[in-house]
């Protein structure tokens, strides 16, 4: 996920949108591995590592030999896609036997 929002200067055809459901989705994807990985023993600071991601990734696009700029929408995007992804892993995580 990193690596394709680091490309220099990546570009979709008629971005708005679309950019916003790939980070949403992105970073959903991202944060359920962090859930899944169990980096840490509390569930929250795996989340937290995945929220905490989509802030770090959005603030080092601004490097400016990347091409690339800051935007707060792709960044609650990216939160909500964790959001989604950590309400389902715990909704899953409270139904298993």
């Amino acid at each position: 996920m990193t690596v394709a929002t680091h490309w220099p200067r990546l570009a979709f055809e008629g971005a708005g949108t679309t950019d916003k459901f790939i980070h949403f989705v992105g970073f959903g994807l991202l944060a359920w591995l962090f859930l899944n990985a169990a980096f840490f023993r509390r569930p929250v600071l795996n989340f937290a590592l995945g929220a905490f991601w989509v802030y770090f990734d959005e603030a080092t696009q601004a490097i400016e030999i990347l091409g690339r700029t800051f935007s707060g929408y792709d960044m609650v995007a990216g939160w909500l896609g964790c959001a989604v992804a950590g309400l389902v892993w715990e909704g899953l995580r409270r139904r298993a036997p």
